[in-house]
């Protein structure tokens, strides 16, 4: 019936204008702010520099925060190896990061730190040197070129620690 019709439109109608309304409210509203930007999970990076690269706006609206494209940006660092990065609202922004753990060392001028996937990086201050053994008679000019030794060195490190987790502690080269 034409009654029953309108009354449908009607319905329809405040339907989509509510939507437009809480809309409007929850992206220009000051209720809606980020205010916070909460870093997790780090231990080797500087917290500020974590924030600075996420480059995420003072003022800008939580549901304007572009979620992958900060991830995307920080995984572009070489000592992050993972990220997760959400919104707590009403107005946090988190980010928990896992960073690449040191898995041997290697000295070239410079000391740096190899994951366990090969990755070779400059050793962060924050990096212990404590219990890892340190690879020596590399230099990083010929890792770049050929890594099967820097591979070799950390399939005989995931060896030894087969045998016995404590006993990597008492190696200090290789």
């Amino acid at each position: 019936t034409p009654r029953v019709a309108v009354g449908w439109l009607i319905f329809f109608a405040a339907c989509y204008g509510l939507f437009f309304v809480v809309k409007f409210i929850t992206l220009k509203s000051r209720f809606f702010v980020v205010k916070n930007v909460q870093v997790t999970g780090y231990k080797y990076m500087d917290e500020k520099e974590i924030i600075k690269l996420a480059d995420i706006q003072a003022e800008q609206t939580m549901f304007g925060v572009d979620l992958p494209g900060i991830t995307n940006t920080l995984l572009q660092n070489k000592y992050i190896h993972g990220i997760s990065v959400s919104r707590v609202l009403p107005s946090t922004i988190l980010i928990d990061v896992q960073e690449r753990e040191p898995f041997l060392y290697l000295i070239d001028r410079s000391i740096y730190m190899m994951d366990e996937t090969g990755v070779l990086l400059k050793k962060l201050p924050r990096m212990p040197m404590g219990k890892l053994p340190i690879v020596t008679g590399l230099s990083v000019e010929a890792l770049q070129q050929d890594s099967s030794a820097a591979l070799s060195a950390i399939r005989l490190v995931k060896k030894i620690q087969e045998v016995d987790e404590r006993l990597i502690s008492l190696i200090s080269e290789i």
